[in-house]
């Protein structure tokens, strides 16, 4: 029986598993194997998001910044929400002394992820989220069954003012003619 473990242990670049296989070389200290590896993979499958995702954790691996900013930049371009891409490039930001880019980058990872409390607090304290940003004790305005049926009814009122009549015709089948049959 062949195993799933087996099958990622030997991936490479021409099989889709070559990020998670790039991602076990990162972790045993081989960056420069998961670098070549990754490389190799995005040109076979450039529109793989998770394959730029580990491609850039190589490049910051082997320190290499802007090469890695750029591609967690092109992970963000597929996929908007990846919320690991996102810290990565923030800290990168932060890192290079692009501070403004890097709170441009976590106030949109707060967007995604609301109640990531580190986030919203680190936010609060550089006076970047205001004090509602993350709370769930919010009221919300709940509209009472009169006030939804008074809408409803003026709705109502303007869609029957403002719509086409058309006359309720029947089709008889029977002597309708087949478009594709090619009698006119």
């Amino acid at each position: 029986m062949y195993s799933a473990l087996k099958m990622i242990d030997q991936a490479e670049s021409d099989s889709i598993l070559f990020a998670h296989r790039a991602s076990k070389l990162l972790k045993t200290n081989a960056p420069e194997d998961a670098l070549v590896l990754c490389e190799k993979g995005v040109k076979r499958f450039p529109f793989y998001t998770e394959g730029h995702f580990i491609l850039a954790r190589c490049y910051q691996a082997m320190n290499e910044a802007e090469m890695a900013i750029e591609e967690f930049e092109r992970t963000l371009s597929f996929n908007p929400g990846h919320l690991k891409a996102m810290k990565s490039l923030a800290y990168l930001q932060y890192k290079n002394k692009k501070r403004e880019q890097g709170n441009v980058v976590l106030l949109k990872m707060a967007l995604y992820d609301p109640l990531n409390s580190e986030l919203i607090e680190f936010l609060k304290s550089e006076g970047l989220a205001p004090d509602t940003v993350g709370r769930q004790d919010i009221s919300v305005l709940e509209e009472t069954p009169a006030v939804i049926q008074d809408e409803k009814a003026t709705e109502a009122s303007e869609t029957e003012e403002s719509a086409p009549v058309f006359e309720e015709t029947e089709i008889d089948l029977e002597k309708m003619e087949d478009p594709l049959s090619g009698t006119s």
